[in-house]
Order: structure tokens, then C-alpha cells, then sequence
């Protein structure tokens, strides 16, 4: 199966030490709808892509799986999630309320790539880009998760895994930064770190050493039957990729494997179980 070129990442899992305690950011502050709770997990509504936005306790997964937790840290995370509001006057609303709070700002609100807008870090040191975008306020979408950026310490050898296992389509890098065609309104793009580091005013992220706070997020790809799972953990481990273990049940009734790409960063395969539906929270209003 070519991954990277047909399935949209179907979530991005922000590995947290308390979901509730940073539950109201998410909700009050960026506005994402809890769609599902369940024992240390929030699962948020989709907004503008098929990719969902969910918090996750590490010492949850931790104690469950063979991941181990990772220390809480001030240096932000090793990726970066990118936001679209309708307008200009939505992203300089959603500043101003963030300095308010006090919430780490990178950057003014600006013209910048072709688009206005500015970054942040949030309680749990992931960094966002926020920027204005036509296609979101054609859709009606007061906020879009629209791209994932993996940042890279080694380039080449995380290209080649998306590229020659994922199968993701090839690219050619521009200015340290390599960005894949969007599946379903989401995108995913690798960063090198030096490169990253300047844009972001982060000196810090160039110095760390190469396990740093990879694991304050997971990535997913969801199915509908356990076959398809299975069926592609055959396939990917015989192009190479390891994974830590083969397709099981866990206590959240999820069937998944889970697998790290060449930075560490986390990958899970999972079946939808047939009763999500009645797992979901009431829609509000």
C-alpha cells in the first residue's frame, strides 16, 4: 500500500502529563471540541482535514506499551502543527487572547511565506504555526489542523524513510524543508533543525541531542478492519520498518502496532473499534 500517497494521517496524538490539566487550552483558548474522553485521552472534533487533534498521558500509553515516558520539558517538542483561520483579524484575535494568557509567543503577527500569521508554544512545549488561509474561510472553518511538520537532525536518512517505506512521493528539499502533497486536507513536512532554529528564533533546538522530547507526540493512521492493520504491518516490515511489536489488543479497546521512524518519533496503526460511535460525547449545542 502507498501510504503516504493514499491515507490521511488520521490523527495527531499530543502525548501530555495530565490531560486536564491542559484540557481548557486546547478547548477555551484554540477552540477544539472534545469529542471523546476516556481514561487519560481526549479525542477533539476534526476541523478542515480528516486529521483529529488528541491529548494522550505518556504514563498511560507508558504503562501499556513498551514506550517510556518522557520528562516534562521547557524545550519545545520535535514538530510543529500548523493552524488556518479564515482571516487576517481571526489570527490577530486568537494573539491577542494567547498573550493574555501569557502563552509563549515566537513571533508578531506578519506577512510572511506568502501568508499572515505567527507562532507559538503551548503548555506542552509543541510549537504551532497560525496563518490566515482562503481555502479555510472558504470552507467555513474557524480553525483547521492542516500540517504536521517533523523536525530532522538527520534529513536525508528521514526523507528516505517517508520516500522509500512510507512511500511518500519524492520531493526536493527547499530551503531545509520538504512538504508532501496534502491527503484529505493534511499534510506532512520534514524540517531540518538548523534550518528550523533560525526561522523560529530557537537556538535551543539545533543543540539538543538526538532523542530530545520525541516523544511529546504521536502520528496515526486508522483502519477499519483489524485485517488491513495486519496486512500492513507485513508489508512495512518487509521494506524495513521495526516495529516494537505485532498488532495487539490494548486496554482502550483499540487493536494497533506501533512503530518509530529514523528521529524516534512515534507512528501507531490502529482499527477503529466498531462501537466508537457510542463513545463519542454529545455534539454541543
Amino acid at each position: 500500500m502507498d501510504l503516504g500517497r493514499l491515507s490521511p494521517i488520521g490523527a495527531l496524538c499530543i502525548l501530555c502529563h495530565d490531560a486536564d490539566l491542559v484540557l481548557p487550552f486546547y478547548r477555551d483558548l484554540l477552540g477544539f471540541e472534545p469529542r471523546r474522553a476516556e481514561e487519560s485521552f481526549y479525542h477533539f472534533a476534526r476541523r478542515g482535514s480528516a486529521t483529529a487533534l488528541c491529548l494522550w498521558e505518556i504514563g498511560h500509553i507508558a504503562r501499556h506499551t513498551v514506550f517510556t515516558a518522557h520528562p516534562a520539558t521547557h524545550i519545545p517538542s520535535k514538530f510543529t502543527a500548523s493552524l488556518s483561520m479564515p482571516s487576517a483579524a481571526d489570527v490577530d484575535a486568537l494573539h491577542g487572547n494567547l498573550a493574555v494568557e501569557k502563552v509563549r509567543l515566537l513571533s508578531e503577527p506578519a506577512e510572511r511565506d506568502q501568508a499572515y500569521g505567527f507562532d507559538f508554544v503551548d503548555p506542552c512545549a509543541v510549537i504551532w504555526e497560525v496563518r490566515a488561509s482562503e481555502s479555510s474561510a472558504k470552507a467555513g472553518a474557524v480553525l483547521a489542523l492542516e500540517r504536521i511538520t517533523l523536525l530532522c537532525r538527520d534529513m536525508a536518512a528521514t526523507q528516505a524513510f517517508y520516500e522509500d517505506k512510507l512511500k511518500f512521493p519524492a520531493q526536493r528539499p527547499l530551503q531545509g524543508r520538504v512538504t508532501y502533497p496534502a491527503v484529505k486536507g493534511m499534510a506532512l513536512s520534514l524540517w531540518d533543525i538548523a534550518a528550523a532554529a533560525a526561522r523560529l528564533g530557537l537556538p535551543d533546538l539545533a543543540m539538543q541531542q538526538a532523542g530530545w522530547s520525541a516523544k511529546t507526540a504521536m502520528l496515526a493512521y486508522s483502519f477499519d478492519r483489524l485485517d488491513q492493520v495486519q496486512g500492513l504491518y507485513r508489508d512495512l516490515r518487509e521494506t524495513g520498518v521495526l516495529f516494537d511489536h505485532e498488532p495487539a489488543h490494548f486496554d482502550w479497546d483499540f487493536n494497533a502496532a506501533y512503530f518509530r521512524d529514523p528521529e524516534d518519533n512515534i507512528w501507531e496503526l490502529f482499527e477503529t473499534p466498531s462501537n466508537i460511535e457510542q463513545r463519542m460525547l454529545p455534539q454541543a449545542g
